[in-house]
C-alpha cells in the first residue's frame, strides 16, 4: 500500500485561501494543499466570478494529510463538521500563491 493511499482529504473554508493554504501546507503530516471554491450556485467558478459576491461561494482549501499526524494535542480538536459539497479548485495562479511569491501569510 502507497503512502497516498493512506491519506484523507480535509476542507476548510475560512477566508482568504492564500493564507490559509500556506498555513496548512507547512504543517507536518500534510502531504498536498489545492485552493479552490466550495458552495455557492455555479458550477466551475473562476476568481473573477467568486470575487463579484453573486456566486455565494467560499475560497477554500482542500487538504490531504496522514491522519496519523503530530499527536501534539493532548485532547482532541472540536470543529464543525458537515457533509462535503462540490469544491471547485481555482486557477492554476492561485496555487502556492505566497509560497511562489516568496510571502510568508496573506496581507489580512
Amino acid at each position: 500500500m502507497s503512502d497516498r493511499a493512506k491519506t484523507q482529504k480535509a476542507t476548510f473554508a475560512a477566508g482568504c485561501f492564500w493564507g490559509v493554504e500556506e498555513t496548512f501546507r507547512t504543517l507536518p503530516g500534510v502531504v498536498g494543499t489545492q485552493v479552490g471554491y466550495i458552495g455557492g450556485k455555479t458550477e466551475h467558478p473562476d476568481y473573477r466570478q467568486v470575487c463579484t459576491g453573486t456566486t455565494e461561494h467560499a475560497e477554500a482549501v482542500e487538504v490531504e494529510f496522514d491522519p496519523e499526524p503530530s499527536g501534539r494535542y493532548r485532547r482532541p480538536i472540536v470543529t464543525q463538521i458537515v457533509p462535503a459539497v462540490p469544491f471547485w479548485r481555482a486557477e492554476e495562479y492561485h496555487q502556492g500563491y505566497l509560497f511562489k511569491g516568496g510571502m510568508p501569510n496573506c496581507h489580512i
